[in-house]
């Protein structure tokens, strides 16, 4: 069995960790640990909340952009804006160890979806978080960016009939747009490669999420994205895409119950893992470990939940199990909002991933 760490998603209540460097103000300190100046965990690097995206915006005197434009953008900046981060994480000692995105224009399949991807805003900004991650792991035998894979929906339409509004989606064939995204993703890693960003070591790590309307959203979709990789034409596909663990979501999809529902492919290319406490019933947002642990107490569905985390924790940790998983599993409260969410998470964490810890209320 691997030892597992704790890391930390740097993102909180919608807003991020990320923004220039400022000695007399270091937002990590303020939620992780504000009695020390030292903070013992790795960082999973959110690229880019927009909350971050202003302060370096306002920084460098430049117009607001969206997160995806920032990033697309940042090629001339990208010096200065790698050295503040690496001067705000080794100021209290932070080992990142993972970077998370969200880009879900990544399935869009637009009028020009055959067109060269690294040319958009979104293929850049890919490139990009590509770049940073390669820059700030450098001392890791992975670099490991954890993202989302995109949805099926294809258009959104309200109409107003007896004054009340109606809501339609129409959505696109899921074979098809799994092939759209790992070509774009293809030629987001040659790029990137040709950028100097080491290939060999880089492994993307899509994530599922519950919900009809994602492209990867249960075990059927897992699978089939498997398949995929292993008969794609790139050889950079095959070796740096594979899936990310996120505990919660596996729970709320339902039909990855046990370690025998993940297939030896899939398991094969699990690169990392993220926790969160969720409503046992939805995918309502982010609850803090400790708030479901209470939960747990008092409802069955909980007490499931618990019991599975559990299951899963020993499967990331499991070498033969997971070989390519990354060791780590990160926290993320996004959507949580006390901050003493993120140091007692953090603190039951730790208890449950150290081997010599034996709890009874997981």
């Amino acid at each position: 069995m691997r030892a597992l760490k704790p890391s930390l998603i740097t993102s909180f209540n919608m807003s991020g960790m990320l923004g220039p460097y400022q000695p007399e103000a270091n937002d990590f300190i303020a939620f992780v640990n504000p009695a020390s100046n030292k903070v013992d965990i790795g960082a999973d690097l959110y690229l880019m909340m927009e909350s971050d995206v202003r302060k370096w915006c306002e920084y460098w005197g430049i117009e607001q952009l969206a997160a995806v434009d920032f990033l697309a953008q940042l090629e001339g900046r990208m010096n200065d804006f790698l050295e503040q981060l690496k001067t705000k994480l080794d100021t209290v000692g932070i080992k990142v160890v993972s970077a998370t995105s969200f880009v879900p224009e990544i399935s869009n399949m637009n009028d020009r979806a055959n067109d060269d991807y690294t040319r958009t805003s979104w293929g850049k900004a890919l490139i990009a978080i590509f770049q940073i991650a390669n820059s700030l792991q450098s001392h890791r035998d992975q670099t490991v960016v954890q993202m989302v894979a995109g949805s099926v929906l294809d258009q959104f339409r309200v109409a107003k009939r007896d004054g009340a509004s109606r809501f339609s989606v129409s959505t696109r064939e899921r074979t098809s747009l799994i092939t759209l995204v790992l070509n774009r993703l293809s030629q987001c890693l040659e790029a990137a490669h040709e950028k100097g960003v080491d290939t060999d070591r880089l492994r993307i790590a899509l994530e599922l999420e519950p919900g009809p309307l994602y492209l990867l959203q249960n075990r059927k979709s897992l699978e089939e994205f498997s398949r995929a990789i292993d008969n794609h034409r790139c050889g950079l596909v095959k070796k740096c895409v594979g899936f990310n663990l996120d505990i919660a979501h596996w729970w709320l999809c339902r039909d990855l119950n046990t370690q025998d529902d993940v297939a030896l492919d899939v398991r094969q290319k699990i690169f990392g893992g993220h926790i969160a406490g969720h409503s046992p019933r939805g995918h309502f947002g982010d609850l803090s470990l400790t708030k479901l642990v209470a939960r747990a107490r008092l409802d069955r569905f909980a007490k499931e939940q618990l019991e599975a985390y559990q299951m899963w924790l020993r499967f990331l940790a499991d070498e033969s199990g997971t070989p390519n998983a990354a060791g780590h599993v990160s926290l993320e409260l996004e959507a949580a909002k006390p901050n003493e969410d993120v140091s007692s998470s953090l603190q039951l964490l730790r208890e449950w991933v150290d081997p010599t810890t034996n709890r009874s209320d997981i």
